[in-house]
């Protein structure tokens, strides 16, 4: 799947901004009518009975002037518009759209970028299985920008769902132009294994898990050999343990690939994938224990491995170094999964009482998936945490109170907070380059070979 943004080609999202969330969840119902071109579906907004056939429902839907759907924020704290489309087989479909939302919002569900999700439902509607696939992407949220989405339904597939919700923060997300056409099939970029990678990195396979091959990406520098004794960073994508995609971090990835080091992202069993906040977390230090395990063929120093994440992979990410009564069965026990040091933004560091997740996520162990209370039972590495301080997801007083604790048991965590930015800040706009240049001048602070701050092009998630 690939989202394309046709006026600026960089596609990175601005958590301080409204979100749009398009999921796809395929059931049973009829087929498209057929069209003289390869347009299967555009509504007629002018028309009162747009939406007649194709089963629109939730709450804040508005149509203004007759050309665009507005879905804006209802008292409950979050809108959501359906719209159930029939579609005929498995052929590529192309859904092109154009859309904005209203300047000032925040996301407050802990999840920064789009999904795109595909079910298995009953008879009754009710979804048996979730494929859900994130993709972070660059909104310029106050004028309009087009974009397109390629997907593959799977075989069988009679209806879709389109969802354009308003989840967290105020305001309004406002489409238009929107149509479903007829798509054409895309091959993907294949591993040597058969699996999709990201562009300019090399995929292996590091775990086998409920079915599933989860895999590593690997990003390379200039003239890399097997031999060689590099430094390392590896990161986790966020997503609120729900969703989310590892190219989150590749822009990351590729800059500290360009600087000498070799750098990873990983995927891991979500919530989305059938997984649960446990599962995320042992797939986390299983992904450290086979970096290290492999170092030598990788060209890396096993005692030169950083983990770094944002939001729920921040937490992964502290959690190689805290969270230890959490392994796979199959796992070395005696290949260590801490890192040298830490980068985290925005991360998800306390779970423990009065946050909420002990009833909602983690249960009776949110305290044993806390970071922050694991600090006098385990070494914390080097830490740097990049902090917006009008996050209200993960609040700025958690971080604050995990430096506090880390600084009482004499460990070093470098706290920078940023100044009217919310969750899910630093992957887009001048946010993006100036936790990218914290994070090389904490890694050469470190001792890391990173050489001097170069300005990188514009975030482009590929």
């Amino acid at each position: 799947m690939r989202w394309q943004n046709q006026q600026t080609q960089t596609l990175t999202l601005p958590c301080s901004r409204m979100r749009l969330y398009i999921f796809f969840l395929m059931t049973l119902h009829a087929a498209f009518p057929s069209h003289a071109d390869d347009t299967l579906w555009q509504p007629d907004f002018s028309r009162p009975d747009w939406s007649k056939g194709w089963d629109l429902s939730g709450e804040g839907i508005d149509i203004i002037d007759g050309a665009i759907l507005r879905v804006s924020r209802t008292s409950d704290g979050r809108s959501i518009a359906s719209i159930r489309l029939p579609v005929e087989g498995s052929q590529p479909l192309l859904l092109r759209f154009s859309a904005r939302s209203a300047p000032g919002g925040f996301n407050g569900y802990g999840n920064a970028y789009p999904r795109v999700s595909g079910f298995v439902a009953d008879a009754g509607g009710e979804r048996l299985k979730d494929q859900a696939k994130a993709v972070p992407f660059n909104w310029p949220v106050e004028s309009w920008h087009a974009y397109e989405l390629d997907f593959q339904p799977a075989s069988g597939t009679d209806v879709l769902e389109l969802r354009i919700g308003v989840p967290g923060g105020t305001g309004f997300v406002e489409v238009r132009d929107l149509r479903l056409l007829t798509g054409k099939p895309e091959e993907p970029a294949l591993s040597e294994d058969g699996l999709p990678i990201i562009p300019g990195a090399k995929a292996f396979v590091y775990k086998e898990a409920a079915g599933e091959r989860l895999q590593i990406h690997g990003f390379f520098p200039e003239g890399w050999s097997p031999d060689d004794q590099r430094e390392a960073v590896v990161f986790f994508h966020g997503g609120g343990w729900y969703g989310g995609n590892p190219i989150q971090f590749a822009n990351q990835s590729r800059y500290l690939a360009d600087r000498g080091l070799v750098t990873f992202t990983v995927e891991y069993r979500t919530q989305a994938r059938g997984g649960t906040p446990f599962d995320c977390v042992e797939d986390a230090r299983s992904a450290m224990r086979w970096v290290r395990a492999h170092a030598s063929q990788l060209g890396i120093d096993p005692n030169r491995i950083v983990a770094g994440g944002g939001s729920a992979g921040g937490h992964l990410a502290a959690g190689t170094a805290l969270i230890t009564t959490i392994n796979a069965p199959a796992d070395d026990p005696s290949v260590d999964t801490a890192p040298v040091a830490l980068l985290l933004f925005n991360p998800v560091i306390d779970t423990g009482p009065g946050t909420g997740y002990n009833a909602v996520r983690l249960g009776e162990r949110a305290t044993e998936m806390s970071p922050l209370h694991q600090v006098g039972n385990h070494e914390v590495p080097p830490t740097l945490i990049m902090q917006g301080k009008a996050d209200t997801t993960t609040p700025p007083a958690r971080a604050q109170a995990f430096q506090q604790a880390a600084h009482a048991k004499g460990y070093e965590v470098v706290l920078a907070e940023y100044d009217g930015v919310a969750h899910g800040f630093f992957n887009s706009g001048r946010a993006y380059y100036e936790t990218l240049k914290a994070s090389h001048q904490f890694l050469k602070d470190q001792g890391f070979a990173v050489g001097d701050f170069v300005l990188p092009p514009h975030p482009q998630a590929k």
